[in-house]
């Protein structure tokens, strides 16, 4: 957890770091936008495989921070 990751656009960011790199996701603003990530960082963890995709309902949230 952390303050303002800094893009001021969009509210509730998220940074996903993973050995394939960042994922920003921005815009999340339901309880179970953040249960379904913290499902999925729990398959991730209990599958052993970091490459597991993040769910398709949450793909519509990611971001390019540096475009």
């Amino acid at each position: 957890m952390s303050g303002c990751l800094g893009p001021c656009d969009l509210v509730n960011v998220v940074c996903v770091i993973t050995e394939k790199g960042q994922t920003w996701l921005g815009g999340l603003s339901e309880f179970r936008h953040y249960e379904m990530l913290a499902d999925w960082v729990q398959e991730t963890i209990d599958r052993n495989h970091p490459s597991i995709p993040l769910p398709e309902s949450l793909q519509k949230f990611i971001f390019q921070r540096y475009s």
